[in-house]
């Protein structure tokens, strides 16, 4: 699985002076209204918060902040974070590879779960992307939540945007929306992008909280 995830694409990858973040006693509205949505119970009309503005509105510094506080509170699921200029990290391909890795360090009760389910299907991350995310996020944390396992439940997605092909941000929102909204995992995305118009598109067919930078 490690060779298919994109570590950079993780919240605190790296050094920690180069992360953005929000200055103390700013965003604070901002951040308010995504701490309410985190605490609401989870429910079918509130598992996605889009969070949008245009460049330089500081999009990743509200994520980086936000998937800080949640770890520190332990609600942090997994993280990825799109760049344009990082070939690992500006498609789709390692998406659901990088989530998982992250959820198997997590909970480490869905480890063996995750790893079973890869060594059935070797080639599963050349599977279409909704097929891994059902196989290795939301069937594995389904079972753990009919077990009576408790996790984090939140994963932020920052930059959606910074994937190159519009095709791909589509394929992942319509992944997400179909599968984690009508599953026994109980979870909730935190996505940030432009406000553009194919994921505007699709954000207008799904029941999303959401919230301008």
């Amino acid at each position: 699985m490690t060779k298919a995830t994109a570590p950079s694409a993780f919240y605190d990858y790296g050094h920690q002076f180069d992360i953005p973040r929000c200055h103390e006693n700013t965003r604070v509205a901002v951040l308010e209204k995504i701490d309410d949505w985190v605490d609401l119970v989870i429910e079918i009309m509130a598992f996605i918060m889009w969070l949008y503005g245009a460049a330089g509105a500081g999009k990743s510094a509200i994520a980086h902040t936000v998937a800080e506080k949640l770890h520190s509170r332990q609600q942090l699921l997994a993280t990825f974070f799109f760049s344009r200029a990082d070939s690992s990290r500006n498609h789709i391909k390692s998406v659901v590879a990088t989530l998982a890795y992250n959820i198997a360090l997590s909970v480490p009760e869905s480890h063996h779960i995750i790893t079973t389910a890869i060594e059935k299907d070797p080639h599963i991350f050349h599977r279409p992307l909704a097929h891994q995310l059902e196989q290795l996020i939301l069937e594995p944390l389904g079972e753990l939540s009919q077990q009576g396992v408790k996790y984090p439940t939140v994963i932020v997605i920052d930059g959606l945007d910074e994937c190159l092909d519009q095709e791909e941000r589509t394929i992942l929102l319509q992944a997400i929306s179909r599968g984690a909204g009508h599953h026994s995992a109980p979870l909730k995305f935190f996505i940030t992008s432009r406000p553009e118009v194919p994921i505007a598109r699709v954000f207008n067919a799904t029941p999303v909280v959401e919230v301008s930078a």
